[in-house]
């Protein structure tokens, strides 16, 4: 079959592939036995070089009719080192359909085409069907639609070990079929890892929440330690209260009862022949008139006692107005501080304080 031409019936069990055209782009003049071998231009490849190419892809071929994918890709990646043409770019796309790399055949096939167009009419075949596997093959590859809540600037997603960007995610991602792993990174720490099976032309959907962003604590505010507690001052004037408040508590007894005596008395005094001298009383208040002796003698001293606790109070008040002593120093120990001590206590008169000053 001449370069170009039309290819007859295909090859039952396989689908066609123009193996034939080779030829374009491994093509170099060869030398008869008398002529001198042809040097190849700088950065070409020589002709052992092409002649081991040649043999490399009708390798890869026979391979294809075995369904070796795997063998056949290493062997037309054999070729590609020598030199890449558009029969090399289908072949190893055809491969990588076939052993489930989906993702990559579109890849190829679209590779293909445009080193077919740009060969010209030589590739024109090669670029058909190319065309034609690649539209087949669009229809097949599966789309995973992913969509992160909490998501902040600067992550960063991969799926299927790919960089994936914001209207790639949204629309669809092309991946193989299987299981598809995506990951999501924030500053180059894992923050999310979630794996997912999508079937051939299925269009699956992903939804990742994402950690929120650790929030900075605050630091922590100076805590103001409280003020030294002020030194005891002399001019405490509670025990003057108290003694006072003693006295006039004392005096109101004294008035209470010195009434109550007079009361008693007067019931007395209204049974007597003689009230002023108090004689000819009804022997029968005698009781009434022991009584009244015992609240009178009783508010004598209630009124002694509270006359004698508020001239106490009153002396105290005065007292305890003095200038308080000068402040030690800190860390005098207690024991050399001059300390201000007083007590009160009750006596036959009323109170006596005592204490140190």
């Amino acid at each position: 079959m001449k370069l170009g031409a039309r290819p007859g019936p295909r090859p039952a069990g396989r689908p066609w592939v123009p193996a034939l055209a080779l030829v374009v782009g491994l093509s170099a003049p060869i030398a008869t036995a008398s002529a001198q071998p042809a040097k190849a231009p700088a950065g070409e490849p020589d002709e052992a070089a092409l002649n081991t190419a040649r043999e490399r892809f009708r390798e890869g071929l026979a391979l294809e009719e075995k369904k070796d994918w795997v063998g056949a890709r290493k062997k037309f990646e054999e070729v590609k080192e020598t030199r890449t043409t558009p029969q090399v770019l289908f072949h190893l796309a055809l491969c990588d359909e076939n052993t489930g790399a989906l993702v990559a055949a579109l890849s190829g096939y679209q590779q293909a085409i445009e080193a077919a167009e740009a060969a010209g009419e030589p590739a024109r075949s090669v670029a058909e069907t190319a065309r034609e596997h690649e539209q087949a093959l669009r229809a097949r590859v599966p789309r995973l639609q992913v969509t992160l809540k909490d998501a902040e600037d600067g992550d960063e997603v991969e799926v299927a070990g790919r960089p994936a960007a914001g209207n790639q995610l949204a629309e669809g991602v092309l991946v193989d079929p299987g299981s598809v792993r995506v990951v999501v990174r924030r500053d180059g720490r894992v923050i999310a890892d979630r794996s997912v099976r999508v079937a051939e032309k299925e269009k699956a959907t992903l939804r990742l929440v994402l950690e929120p962003r650790a929030v900075e604590p605050e630091a922590p505010r100076p805590v103001t330690p409280p003020p030294p507690p002020e030194e005891a001052s002399g001019g405490s004037k509670v025990p003057a209260l108290i003694v006072g408040g003693v006295g006039v508590a004392s005096l109101v007894g004294a008035a209470v009862t010195f009434g109550l005596s007079r009361s008693a008395l007067d019931e007395v005094l209204l049974t007597c022949s003689d009230p002023d001298a108090a004689t000819g009383c009804d022997p029968a208040t005698r009781a009434s008139e022991e009584d009244a002796r015992t609240l009178t003698t009783t508010s004598v001293v209630l009124a002694t006692v509270g006359a004698a606790c508020v001239a106490t109070g009153v002396v105290l008040w005065f007292a305890l107005e003095d200038d308080p002593p000068a402040a030690a120093p800190r860390g005098t120990p207690a024991a050399r501080r001059a300390p201000r001590r007083l007590g009160v206590a009750p006596t036959w008169m009323g109170a006596a304080a005592h204490g140190e000053f």
